[in-house]
């Protein structure tokens, strides 16, 4: 059996703070990031663990390996706290994936712009508009 450590847990951010938040935790020589964010979400309330960043009390820097023990955290270790933010929603689902996609949206933007401007905006800025002139042989094609 091994040796249970006991860690602080502080808010990050003093403007939005995460609401339910366990005062400490207790970690063992095999815990990773990822194990803390599950036990702090589970903890919080049921929060979404994705959306926790993990950072030392002194540093900016978020802890990005996932499968990295806690234990090898210097500067969490001699600082005995690590501090929680909440991230906001990860994933953009909203937005056009790929190259194609996007393509094919700015040009059917396109097309119900310049359709807009010939059926609505058009006839009502030139109204004594009646079509080309059929005088000229180039434009006797539009003629209806």
């Amino acid at each position: 059996m091994s040796n249970k450590t006991t860690i602080l847990v502080q808010n990050r951010s003093s403007t939005s703070p995460i609401k339910n938040l366990p005062s400490s935790i207790q970690i063992d020589s095999s815990t990773t990031v990822e194990d803390v964010k599950r036990m702090i979400a589970a903890a919080a309330g049921g929060k979404d663990p994705n959306r926790m960043g993990l950072f030392p009390p002194a540093r900016g820097a978020t802890l990005k390996d996932r499968k990295a023990l806690i234990i090898e955290q210097r500067e969490i270790m001699d600082a005995g706290a690590i501090a929680i933010k909440d991230l906001g929603m990860q994933s953009y689902h909203f937005l056009p994936s790929s190259h194609t996609d996007q393509i094919s949206m700015s040009r059917s933007a396109d097309i119900l712009a310049h359709s807009f401007y010939h059926r609505i905006c058009r006839p009502t800025l030139y109204p004594s508009f009646s079509g080309f002139p059929t005088t000229n042989p180039i434009f006797r094609h539009f003629e209806s």
